[in-house]
C-alpha cells in the first residue's frame, strides 16, 4: 500500500482517546518549500492513496499535541525513481516543532539536493554516470552511494531562501574529479522543482477529488482516518508489569505539577516514549543490511525491564541515579519491541579479553560495531517474543497514558547496612519496596559513607516528589542505620585515614 506511517502511536491516541487527529500542512518559504506545499495539497485531495507515490507519515509532538506530518514522499516513474523529504521546521506550537517543509528531494535524472532551512546549507549531489536507471537506486541509498563517490559530484554552499532559485554558485565538494567545479543554485533546484510541478502536480491535477478531501481544516485530519486504522495488539494477561525510570521534570509533569520551560500543554500521557536513541544505522557491521534486522531498530525509546530493581537503558545511555520509577501495565503492544541486551555485553565481554591477549587498551571500531549488529539481531516486536532472552529489555516507542502507567508513590527512606546502603520507596498500591538507589560491592567500597549522602539526597529529592503532602515545605528523610560508616577522611596524628570495614 503506498499510504504508511512511520509511528504507530499517533493513530492509537486517535482510536482509543477522545482528543481527535489532526494534520500539520507543509507551508510557501523557499522555492523548495512552495512546491512541496503545492505537492502534499493535490495528494490531499486525490485522497493520498495514488498508484506509483508512495506517501511516508510522521508524527510530531506529545499528548494531546500529537500531529500528524507527511514525512517522505517517493515513487517510480518512466524517467526513474525519485524521493521528496520533508524535514525543516516550520512552526512551533508550545515546546513542539513541525517539520513540515520540503528539505531533501532526489529526482531523476540524478539531482539530490538537501536544503537545511535553519542554516541555509544547500548539498547538491550530481550523477555524471552512463546509465542513470541501472545506478538511479544506488545513488539515492545513502548507504550504498559511499561505494559509487565516482558516478556523482558533489557541491555545496550557504544559499539564501530568496536566492535558492538564483545564480548563487556552488564549489565541488568530493566525488567524481572531472566534473564541473561549480554549480548554480538555480541549476541544481530548477530541474528539482521542474519534476515535482511537470511530474507530479501536473499528473494529479488530472485526477478527481476524493470523498472527504475537503476536510482539510486545523482541525481536520486531511482526510487521512480512513487510512490510517491500526488494529491494536492487545497484551495478554500474563505480559508482564515493567518499570521505566524517568527524570524529574517527567514526574513533575506526570503529577501535573509541570510548568515553565517544561510544560507543553498535553499532560495526558505518562510515558513519552521518544527518549534515547538504541543506535544508529552507522553503528551496524560494515558489511550488514539494515533491511536484514527490525525496521526499527534505529528508533528512539523508553526502556524498560520486568525486575523493578533494573534501571532498564540502552547500550549508550544509562539512567541518571536521581530518576525516579514509573510501573507500567501495557493495554497494547503496538509499537513495543524487545531487546536482549546481553548479546552486547556478553559480546563484549567475550571481545575485551581478546583485547588484553592482544595488548590493547581499546576496541576496534569494526569491534564495536560487531556489538551492536549483536543486539540488533535480537530486537523483535513484544508480540513476538518468546520469552528466552537473558537480559530482556523492553523498548516503548509510543506514549502510555495513565491507564497504561504510573509514578510509584509512597513513603521514602534510607537503609544502610554493613556492604549495603539503599534509598528505597515503598509502593502504596502494591506493597513493593523499590530501590531508588542501591550502592553495594565495588560502589560501597569505593564509596563507603558517601553513598549514605548519595541515597539521602536521592530519597530527599523522591520524598518531595512522592509524598501526597504537597504543603510541606520540609522533607526530613528518615535513615534506619544497621551500620555506622567510620568516616574514611578522618586522621589522627601518625595514623593512616581509617578505611570502610
Amino acid at each position: 500500500m503506498p499510504v504508511t506511517f512511520r509511528n504507530e502511536q499517533f493513530s492509537l491516541i486517535g482510536q482509543f482517546s477522545p482528543i481527535g487527529q489532526r494534520f500539520a500542512w507543509p507551508k510557501p518559504g523557499s522555492v523548495l518549500e512552495t512546491v512541496g506545499a503545492e505537492l502534499v495539497r493535490e495528494l490531499a485531495r486525490v485522497g493520498w492513496d495514488v498508484p506509483g507515490i508512495d506517501v511516508e507519515f510522521g508524527t510530531t509532538g506529545k499528548g494531546t499535541n500529537v500531529v500528524r506530518r507527511v514525512h517522505t514522499i517517493s515513487g517510480e516513474t518512466e524517467r526513474g525513481p525519485f524521493r521528496l523529504t520533508f524535514r525543516n521546521v516550520q512552526e512551533q506550537v508550545g515546546q513542539t516543532y513541525h517539520h513540515t517543509g520540503l528539505s531533501d528531494a532526489a529526482v531523476p535524472p540524478g539531482i539530490e539536493i538537501r536544503y537545511w532551512g535553519n542554516d541555509h546549507t544547500l548539498v547538491a549531489n550530481v550523477y555524471s554516470g552512463s546509465d542513470w536507471l541501472r545506478d538511479a537506486k544506488s545513488f539515492m541509498d545513502e548507504f550504498k552511494k559511499d561505494y559509487i563517490p565516482h558516478l556523482y559530484r558533489s557541491y555545496t554552499a550557504q544559499v539564501s531562501p530568496e536566492r535558492l532559485d538564483a545564480d548563487v554558485r556552488l564549489g565541488a565538494k568530493r566525488g567524481r574529479e572531472d566534473g564541473p567545479l561549480s554549480v548554480t543554485a538555480g541549476e541544481v533546484t530548477g530541474p528539482v522543482v521542474d519534476f515535482i510541478r511537470d511530474e507530479l502536480i501536473a499528473k494529479l491535477r488530472l485526477l478527481p477529488s476524493a470523498e472527504g478531501h475537503d476536510d482539510i481544516n486545523e482541525q481536520g485530519d486531511a482526510n487521512l482516518r480512513r487510512l490510517a486504522q491500526v488494529e491494536p495488539i492487545e497484551a495478554p494477561e500474563d505480559f508482564p508489569v515493567l518499570y521505566c525510570w524517568v527524570d524529574r521534570n517527567s514526574a513533575h509533569r506526570i503529577l501535573g505539577k509541570s510548568h515553565g520551560s517544561y510544560s507543553d500543554g498535553s499532560g495526558d500521557y505518562v510515558v513519552d516514549g521518544t527518549g534515547w536513541r538504541l543506535m544508529n544505522l552507522s553503528d551496524l557491521p560494515r558489511d550488514a543490511n539494515p533491511r536484514d534486522f527490525h525496521p526499527k531498530i534505529n528508533g528512539y525509546f523508553s526502556y524498560a525491564s520486568s525486575d523493578p530493581a533494573v534501571k532498564a537503558a540502552g547500550p549508550s545511555n544509562a539512567v541518571d541515579y536521581l530518576n525516579l520509577p514509573v510501573e507500567i501495565k501495557l493495554r497494547y503492544l503496538n509499537d513495543v519491541l524487545v531487546a536482549d541486551m546481553a548479546a552486547y555485553d556478553d559480546l563484549r565481554e567475550e571481545m575485551w579479553q581478546q583485547v588484553i591477549a592482544e595488548g590493547r587498551k581499546e576496541f576496534t571500531g569494526d569491534e564495536i560495531r560487531r556489538s551492536y549488529g549483536a543486539l540488533a539481531r535480537t530486537v523483535v516486536s513484544a508480540a513476538d517474543y518468546d520469552g528466552s532472552y537473558k537480559r530482556p529489555t523492553y523498548l516503548i516507542g509510543r506514549q502510555l497514558h495513565a491507564d497504561e502507567a504510573r509514578l510509584i508513590r509512597g513513603p521514602v527512606w534510607v537503609h544502610v547496612e554493613k556492604e549495603r546502603v539503599r534509598a528505597l520507596v515503598k509502593d502504596e498500591e502494591t506493597g513493593n519496596e523499590i530501590a531508588l538507589a542501591h550502592y553495594e560491592g565495588s560502589e560501597w567500597r569505593k564509596l563507603g559513607r558517601w553513598a549514605v549522602k548519595e541515597a539521602t539526597e536521592v530519597a530527599q529529592m523522591a520524598l518531595s516528589l512522592l509524598s501526597r503532602d504537597i504543603f510541606r515545605s520540609n522533607y526530613n528523610v528518615k535513615v534506619i542505620k544497621d551500620h555506622e560508616f567510620p568516616d574514611p577522611w578522618a586522621r589522627s596524628a601518625g595514623t593512616p585515614a581509617a578505611s570502610a570495614p
